[in-house]
């Protein structure tokens, strides 16, 4: 994914430089989440940043804030990228997290087993399946083809990395 600010040259117009450490710095800080993204353009063009040209030293100040929760700036973005809006949302993303890499259907069909996720004990798979895909096509949860040893295509659930970060902080 290329950054919003690259394509439009938001950094470059305001004389700033976006090379590839800056880039790099500001994905991980953000993901490339668009009201993150817009969250750091805002930054930059604040009056209180004018000449500061240290662009990675701010996307790492912003993403401390967001590992720090500053302001309610995590759970705000948590929120907003809809974890708390599906059912089971908050349960599945820890699913996700802790199982990493498991098959779509596996991890639904894991979800109903397990003790440690009660919300989740007594679930109907079709409502877990469809809170899954909630939060695949929120962007919360990614799911990756990837061929399974028979070389038959599976789907494999792993959560976003920003929203892993947060999540693992709460």
């Amino acid at each position: 994914m290329e950054p919003r600010f690259l394509n439009h040259g938001d950094l470059n117009d305001m004389d700033k430089s976006a090379n590839a450490q800056v880039v790099d710095a500001v994905m991980a800080a953000t993901g490339g989440w668009p009201c993150l993204m817009d969250g750091f353009i805002r930054r930059v063009t604040a009056p209180e940043w004018q000449g500061v040209f240290n662009l990675t030293g701010l996307a790492e100040q912003m993403e401390e804030e967001l590992l720090t929760n500053k302001d309610g700036v995590a759970d705000a973005f948590l929120s907003g990228c809809g974890i708390d809006q599906v059912r089971y949302g908050q349960s599945l993303v820890q699913l996700a997290l802790e199982f990493g890499d498991e098959p779509y259907e596996e991890l639904c069909e894991l979800a109903a087993g397990l003790s440690d996720y009660p919300e989740l004990q007594d679930a109907d798979p079709e409502d877990v399946r469809s809170s899954m895909d909630a939060l695949v096509r929120c962007g919360v949860l990614v799911a990756v083809a990837r061929p399974d040893a028979e070389g038959t295509e599976s789907f494999v659930v792993t959560c976003d990395p920003v929203v892993a970060k947060l999540v693992a902080n709460r």
